[in-house]
């Protein structure tokens, strides 16, 4: 196959082709001269311009010095190394400009997997080859730079796993590199960021990416001076390569050194970075980008600082003159972080926020600090922390997308930062949150929603941040509320939940249920919640997602409260939410739906749940229980008669989507009973057991086998609740239930009916026992 036929195979759409290429290139890994026959194909090609046939041809070379290079004669490598040396000639040869960069990064790669098999033994002058190459043909610099990249990932990268031997193969490069090319290069470098300062941004900026992953394991001397800093700078203040020159000064900064090396170090380039105006740009540049490459460096030198000060702390922890060298140097940093960290830009303040927070750290540690000085820390970060907290005016609530995301997962940082400071003074955060809702609950349909909501969050961000003395204990004595109490009294005599935003009834939801003790001890607030809930601001909620979530917060909201219901409240609650509780029909358009299907899960719970946990009789809780089954199971069982006629799988599909919720609904029923209030004690044991023998009269109809399969999953979901509820009068039923779950007699079937019949018989053992026995 020659190279123009090749080529039109690689460039086709059509699958045979594409074939035939992969088979193609095994015949060339696996042919002895494979790999020469590609290298003579480079260097002689006609047509100039097929990259992509020349990156088949390289990724045959790749293969071969990966996998035979180290047992090849010497003659054969020297072809390698010769094919290396040329490369920037060969394209001269041929056209003079550039490869794709894909191309030029495959040589690269080549070039340093022979680079670890030879240096320095077997070709010890491959430095000098290679800065040869570039003296002479200087339109190849990237080449260069390119190579120095990838021998650095191949004996330097952390994040590749390596072997003991290779190991002590990298460690050997690494210290022959020191002693005998690592000054050459610095030279280099710094010849090449003076002669393109300003022209080429492309290799000015291989070129800081490359220092800045030397400079690692090389001596940070060699760049850390007075000649090459300038330089760095001179770079961050240009447009081009900026960025790069930052992240180049990023890695410099973030060198492992003495904490009092690290100290003058990180001083030294704030100095001289303060001198070139570069921090001016937080308040002048309107390039994000570029903002967020600076707090990057900002926050590595911070927290690079504190954590020279817990070190030397630790081993010199008498030598005060050092250390308040260390604290001064941190001090100096704040007033820039809290800038940065209020920055407009959600992107650029995140940047810092482990400076934020190992700053924090360190404050409450680090008790010298002036009441005065720690006031306006605190009110100053708080404010910040708050203002950040705040929806911005473009976040769209109806279409959550990738921004909205990435503003609430910041949202989760920022909490970080706030328990922090939390963990720096609590009574102060209490007492400020406490004052905030105040006067949000006083004033909130006066004041836009990001404020209101930001004042309900705050107040459920305290129920992690504040100690259990203030959120864990709880007293129905007036006069010894904790301040928790106090501020849910405040909320609970407020008419919030009204507030016109989706968001801010939300966070009312959220709140008042992560205080939901409150209501053990405070009963008289229990029908103020339950009428939040139940108007048209909570269950009915014009919002989807409100109602959604909603039903399960008023879940946890009638658990909690069960003991404080009335019989009269009861029913008032079930006639309440008695729209939510019809099983959609058949016919049924699921977007008028109210709710979904697994939040109407949530309320049967709780209709269970009031039921069973009642003031009522037994013999009420059984006809109530009576009349919520028989609204379930009508459907199932029009559904069996339906299902009985109807022979096409399209129209079944609508009807078993409405059984297999009764069956799902009627299982959730059946969580309301516990230990103390069992089905048996109740009476309702006749009741979910004539379900089950609904149930189970679906699964003898003949209906799609894809059906069939999804019905006895939500059969065998119901019997799994019914082995937990009831005792032996359910052991009847397990036969017929079984002979119809394994139906279809298939590896799956017997797969998922093995947990069933082992938590049968691990329950009803003894039964079972006695009764084969008798037998």
């Amino acid at each position: 196959m020659d190279e123009s036929e090749l080529f039109g195979i690689i460039n086709t759409s059509n699958p045979a082709d594409h074939a035939k290429a992969l088979s193609f290139f095994e015949h060339l890994k696996n042919a002895p001269n494979g790999w020469l026959d590609c290298i003579s194909a480079i260097r002689c090609r006609r047509y100039a311009s097929t990259c992509q046939v020349v990156f088949f041809h390289l990724q045959v070379i790749e293969h071969h010095v990966k996998t035979r290079y180290a047992v090849s004669t010497e003659n054969e490598r020297e072809v390698i190394r010769s094919f290396l040396r040329d490369w920037p000639k060969i394209q001269l040869k041929h056209d003079g400009t550039p490869p794709e960069v894909y191309v030029s990064n495959k040589v690269a790669q080549i070039s340093a997997l022979v680079y670890v098999q030879d240096y320095p033994s077997r070709w010890p002058e491959y430095f000098d080859d290679l800065i040869a190459i570039c003296d002479n043909c200087g339109t190849f610099l990237d080449h260069f730079l390119l190579v120095l990249l990838a021998i650095d990932g191949e004996i330097a990268d952390r994040d590749i796993p390596r072997s003991a031997q290779e190991l002590q193969r990298n460690t050997v490069i690494k210290d022959t590199m020191r002693e005998k090319v690592v000054v050459q290069l610095v030279e280099f470098w710094y010849k090449i960021l003076t002669m393109f300062n300003g022209l080429s941004s492309k290799t000015t900026k291989l070129c800081l990416e490359v220092i800045g992953k030397y400079i690692q394991w090389i001596d940070i001397n060699l760049v850390a001076n007075d000649r090459f800093v300038p330089v760095l700078v001179s770079n961050l203040c240009n447009h081009e390569t900026r960025e790069a020159a930052a992240d180049c000064i990023h890695e410099v900064v973030s060198k492992g050194m003495d904490p009092i090396d690290k100290t003058k170090l990180v001083e030294s380039f704030a100095r001289v970075l303060g001198e070139a105006g570069v921090w001016l740009a937080f308040v002048q540049e309107p390039d994000e980008d570029y903002l967020c490459k600076l707090g990057k460096l900002y926050c590595v030198m911070g927290t690079n600082l504190i954590e020279s000060y817990w070190k030397f702390s630790k081993s010199h922890p008498a030598q005060n003159v050092e250390l308040k060298f260390i604290l001064d140097a941190i001090e100096a940093k704040v007033p820039l972080l809290l800038q940065i960290f209020g920055n407009d830009c959600d992107d650029v303040s995140a940047m810092v926020l482990d400076f934020v927070r190992d700053y924090l750290h360190l404050i409450k540690s680090f008790r010298e600090m002036s009441d005065a000085n720690l006031k306006d820390f605190k009110a100053s970060f708080l404010d910040v922390i708050i203002r950040k907290l705040r929806f911005d005016s473009s976040y769209d609530f109806n279409h959550e997308g990738e921004d909205e995301a990435c503003f609430l997962e910041y949202r989760k940082q920022l909490k970080i930062i706030f328990d922090n400071l939390g963990l720096v003074d609590k009574n102060y955060l209490v007492s400020e949150v406490q004052k905030r809702l105040h006067y949000t609950t006083q004033t909130w349909n006066m004041l836009p929603f990001d404020e209101v909501e930001v004042s309900l969050l705050l107040f459920y961000y305290l129920g992690e941040t504040v100690p259990t003395t203030m959120s864990g204990q709880w007293s129905a004595a007036e006069g010894q509320l904790n301040p928790i109490q106090l501020m849910m009294v405040q909320v609970m005599n407020s008419d919030i939940y009204m507030y016109q935003h989706s968001a801010v009834v939300l966070q009312y939801f959220e709140t008042i249920i992560r205080y939901e003790k409150f209501f053990v001890c405070h009963p008289e607030y229990i029908v103020k919640g339950l009428s939040a809930f139940l108007k048209e601001k909570g269950l009915f909620h014009p919002d989807l997602k409100v109602r959604s979530r909603c039903c399960y917060l008023f879940s946890r909201f009638i658990k909690c409260i069960r003991g404080g219901i009335t019989a009269d409240l009861m029913q008032s609650i079930i006639d309440a939410i008695q729209p939510l509780l019809q099983i959609q029909t058949i016919s049924a358009d699921r977007k008028d739906a109210l709710i979904s299907r697994d939040d109407q899960l949530y309320l049967f719970e709780v209709i269970g749940v009031l039921i069973v946990s009642g003031e009522s009789e037994n013999q009420k809780k059984r006809e109530l229980m009576t009349d919520i089954l028989n609204l379930v199971l009508y459907p199932c069982r029009l559904g069996i008669e339906q299902l009985k006629t109807i022979k096409d799988p399209a129209q079944q599909d609508p009807i078993v989507e409405v059984v297999m919720q009764a069956i799902a609904l009627t299982g959730r029923l059946s969580k309301a009973f516990s230990s103390q209030q069992t089905m048996k004690s109740l009476g309702c044991v006749p009741l979910f057991l004539e379900a089950l023998s609904v149930f189970l009269q679906l699964l003898e109809i003949p209906i799609d086998e894809s059906f069939t399969v999804q019905l006895q999953s939500s059969v065998r979901q119901y019997l799994h609740r019914l082995v937990v509820c009831l005792e032996e009068e359910l052991l009847p039923y397990i036969p017929l239930a079984s002979q119809a779950l394994l139906k279809n007699c298939d590896c799956k079937s017997i797969q998922e009916y093995i947990p069933l019949i082992n938590q049968v018989i691990t329950k009803f053992k003894v039964c079972i026992f006695l009764q084969l026995h008798v037998w």
